[in-house]
């Protein structure tokens, strides 16, 4: 939805039943891009949505619930904090370009 103040986003699944209700955990909206935001949820699921054609896609799974996403300075990119590791995802082919690990 876009209004004359801004942009307001309301993300939400159709009819959630508890087998099948996501909680969002973090969110991030690209600096570099006027319509590119990332979000993780709680089973570990990261998605980019296109705000333009108000279409998602999942670029990744972690094994654990999202902490934390960050776009970094490379254009597509994000960085995805999960438990006690980062991993770094190319959001345009959905490809793991790094991870590292804590103790």
């Amino acid at each position: 939805v876009i209004r004359p103040t801004g942009l307001v986003l309301d993300v939400a699944l159709a009819a959630p039943t508890p087998a099948t209700q996501r909680k969002f955990t973090a969110v991030a909206f690209a600096a570099h891009d006027d319509h590119l935001v990332c979000f993780g949820d709680s089973t570990g699921a990261v998605f980019t949505m296109h705000l333009k054609s108000n279409r998602y896609t999942l670029v990744a799974r972690v094994s654990q619930p999202v902490s934390d996403i960050a776009f970094v300075s490379e254009k597509g990119a994000v960085a995805v904090a999960a438990g006690m590791a980062v991993a770094l995802v190319d959001t345009g082919r959905g490809k793991q370009l790094g991870r590292l690990r804590g103790p």
